[in-house]
């Protein structure tokens, strides 16, 4: 079973902890660890940026002039890009490779794109690694910091791990996690998982819990025929 990094932070505040750490955590639980990927994305010094302006080209119509900043600091340099993706607009969070950036086995350069001085390029899903096919300028989550390092920010270690017959309870990130929740003794946060009926409805219950510090959370379904 392989179970990435990303997926046990949705239940347990276990950014702190080294992956060794919870390597070893997961082997004295009785899980085996079969190893740990830690690929990095493709790419280095790519940061999260915006776009402050996106005007056509002024020599193709298949191309924008974009500037692009790194952070919203009023002496903070300004990027001057020349895009082929027309979608990008004033605003939009995106991915930024300014020059000295390695992306796809190449190191990013002040280039001349049509007559236009373009500072680096942003970045489609495809080029970051993410996708196979994908060619406009990936959009990023505004919730993201300007100025954060994508590598950094991208970097999703995976467990592979190997479960006994014994460990059914252990078969999903819920269950590894609330495994070890207990172990470093970190609180769980367990999700909303209601489901809803064809109508709407909700169809799972929680009924009354006496003691929640022994029993945290328990809930049953009403299943019916149609």
């Amino acid at each position: 079973m392989k179970i990435p990094l990303s997926l046990l932070k949705k239940w347990i505040p276990i950014d702190t902890k080294p992956l060794s750490e919870i390597a070893s955590a997961l082997t004295s639980l009785g899980i085996e660890v079969d190893f740990v990927e830690e690929a990095l994305p493709p790419f280095s010094s790519v940061t999260v940026a915006k776009i402050q302006s996106a005007e056509p080209h002024p020599k193709s119509s298949k191309l924008q002039k974009l500037l692009v900043q790194e952070n919203l600091c009023p002496k903070s340099k300004t990027y001057q890009v020349a895009c082929g993706d027309l979608t990008v607009k004033k605003g939009d969070i995106v991915p930024f490779a300014k020059p000295g950036a390695f992306v796809q086995g190449k190191t990013i350069q002040t280039a001349s794109v049509q007559g236009l001085l373009s500072e680096g390029m942003l970045l489609s899903a495809k080029e970051m690694g993410i996708a196979e096919e994908n060619d406009q300028v990936f959009r990023l989550d505004e919730s993201i910091s300007l100025g954060t390092d994508l590598q950094t920010a991208l970097h999703d270690p995976v467990f592979t791990l190997s479960l006994t017959p014994n460990l059914g309870h252990c078969q999903s990130a819920l269950g590894i996690a609330r495994e070890l929740s207990a172990y470093f003794k970190l609180p769980l946060h367990a999700a909303d998982m209601a489901a809803k009926t064809s109508s709407g409805k909700t169809a799972v219950f929680q009924p009354y819990i006496e003691d929640p510090n022994d029993c945290p959370r328990y809930s049953y379904a009403v299943m019916t025929s149609l």
